[in-house]
């Protein structure tokens, strides 16, 4: 391979590791906002507060969850055979973070 490949590669890795990063962490704040849902309440003035400050950052969060789940998923498998690994992982990781996002819009808890 030639020195811009190898520097292209190793661009298009960060990429990768950067959006599945996006995607993990917005998966734990989904989380996270959905169990402090449930202390929504006036008794709990802690969690209020948190899931006040949670709440403002949803749409943000979720439109670059969004663009990062969708990306790993519809543009890692065009990189398998340059990337390998890599793509394979980020695939697993967008595909998974989809599914986690389905089940906490779905869950009735």
């Amino acid at each position: 391979m030639c020195a811009s490949s190898q520097s292209s590669i190793r661009r298009w890795q960060w990429l990768f590791f950067t959006l599945e990063a996006l995607a993990v962490l917005s998966c734990s704040y989904g989380v996270a906002l959905r169990i402090l849902w449930h202390y929504d309440l006036a008794g709990h003035p802690f969690y209020t507060a948190l899931y006040r400050v949670f709440d403002r950052m949803l749409r943000p969060t979720v439109c670059l969850f969004l663009v990062a789940s969708l990306m790993l998923v519809f543009v890692s498998p065009f990189f398998m055979r340059s990337l390998g690994r890599t793509a394979m992982i980020a695939y697993v990781i967008g595909f998974t973070s989809l599914l986690c996002a389905a089940l906490l819009w779905f869950w009735q808890g």
